[in-house]
């Protein structure tokens, strides 16, 4: 009995002494990060995914799904499935946006600087310091109507298209809007959005538990070489 008793209370220590090692390592878990590979080719910013920097980002991994909502409680209704490139211009960002019903897209804002997130819309959050304090706002619903914390609605590319299914996004930002060098080993933080409003849910790449403005709990993109294809 006494053996017994000294070795439920071993294992009761280990439990203890496991979630003591674990608590801290859950507390400085790292947010969500992915290479971007650079393209050989810049895409057409025109709405459609048949560019083969888009098939290079596919094949070499520089794409994000498995999306959740901002409070990080739920897996989002409307997938979204982000792919992301480069050049020595731009930073380029192409959004999949899966929805049950197209028919109740929310999309009638046509003015630049419209609060297009109060419809069906897709953000990007740049980061470009990665100092997880400051960051630029970048937001367009599915007509490619524009919005951006800069006030700047021409110098960077927007272009939509839909099917029957989803709704497509490409985005060509200018690195000299972001005020950054590009090159390969750079990581800046990110993150990646949506809003779906037949969910009701507000998605995300990098869950900001809370605000998407939570710059602390954005993602990491780190630029890279182009996708080589294997012989």
């Amino acid at each position: 009995m006494v053996k017994s008793f000294r070795a439920v209370m071993t294992v009761a220590s280990m439990i203890v002494a496991a979630a003591a090692w674990t608590a801290p390592a859950l507390a400085e878990q790292k947010p969500v990060s992915v290479v971007a590979v650079k393209a050989t080719q810049a895409p057409v910013i025109d709405g459609k995914l048949d560019d083969a920097a888009w098939i290079d980002a596919a094949l070499a991994g520089s794409k994000m799904g498995g999306f959740v909502t901002n409070t990080g409680d739920a897996i989002s209704a409307g997938q979204t499935i982000v792919f992301v490139t480069w050049d020595d211009q731009n930073l380029y960002v192409a959004y999949k946006n899966y929805r049950q019903d197209m028919s109740k897209l929310a999309a009638s804002m046509t003015d630049p600087g419209s609060p297009v997130w109060n419809e069906d819309d897709n953000e990007l959050f740049i980061d470009p310091a990665n100092d997880k304090t400051s960051f630029i706002q970048f937001a367009w619903n599915a007509l490619g109507t524009k919005w951006s914390g800069l006030g700047d609605y021409e110098s960077w590319q927007v272009a939509t298209s839909k099917d029957n299914q989803s709704w497509t996004s490409e985005v060509a930002i200018p690195w000299s809007l972001l005020g950054v060098t590009p090159a390969e080993g750079l990581t800046i933080g990110a993150n990646f959005t949506s809003h779906d409003i037949q969910a009701d849910q507000w998605n995300c790449w990098s869950p900001t538990f809370g605000s998407f403005l939570n710059a602390a709990r954005f993602g990491e993109v780190t630029l890279a070489a182009a996708y080589v294809k294997p012989e």
